[in-house]
Order: structure tokens, then C-alpha cells, then sequence
């Protein structure tokens, strides 16, 4: 994950200001440090969509 001083005063700690590595946009703490049971569920979703 990473981020910048510059991100954290635009956005505040809740706001988009987190990047993990290996994704194009930012996102909030919370969605950024993801959890793998979520995350599975949304790849499951987004399969069956298909």
C-alpha cells in the first residue's frame, strides 16, 4: 500500500488518499487494506455476471 502526505491532507484518513499496489485508483483505508473473504465474494459476483 502506499501513500502520500499530499493525498492524507487532501482526502483525511477516511477519504480515497490509499493506493495498494497493483490497483489504478485510490481508495479509503478500509477498502484498501480489503479483506480476502469480501474480495472473493466480489470476484464470485462479478464471474457469475459474465
Amino acid at each position: 500500500m502506499a501513500i502520500t502526505l499530499d493525498l492524507l491532507r487532501e482526502h483525511d484518513p477516511a477519504g480515497p488518499a490509499f493506493r495498494r499496489f497493483g490497483r489504478d485508483h485510490c481508495e479509503p483505508l478500509l477498502d484498501a487494506i480489503g479483506s480476502p473473504c469480501r474480495d472473493a465474494y466480489i470476484a464470485r459476483r462479478r464471474h457469475a455476471a459474465r
